[in-house]
């Protein structure tokens, strides 16, 4: 996908908008702390205070029942420091649920 697709899809629907199509497929007892439109990604911290980064997509970009989530991906910190842009909450302890 073009990063201009990506950004057109930023300006169409609001993050609320997108959490509240996902949801339904979010994993239970995780919680959603971050969502990148860009990179089409969300961070969440699972029960254990491990994070893991969930992919979504959708078939039409302009028709939001369409948006769907592709599943987990594999990240460490590093990366997930990169794609939400270093958040403040992420301590230099925290662990991806994939980390070596």
């Amino acid at each position: 996908m073009s990063q201009v697709t990506q950004e057109a899809v930023k300006q169409k629907f609001s993050d609320q908008d997108i959490i509240t199509q996902l949801a339904p497929a979010f994993p239970k007892n995780y919680e959603l702390m971050e969502i990148n439109q860009q990179e089409m990604r969300m961070l969440f911290k699972n029960p254990d205070g491990l994070y893991q980064v969930w992919a979504y997509t959708f078939h039409l970009e302009d028709k939001l029942d369409s948006y769907y989530v592709t599943g987990c991906t594999h990240h460490i910190m590093r990366d997930i420091k990169e794609i939400f842009n270093n958040p403040s909450y992420l301590k230099d302890d925290d662990k991806a649920m994939y980390e070596n």
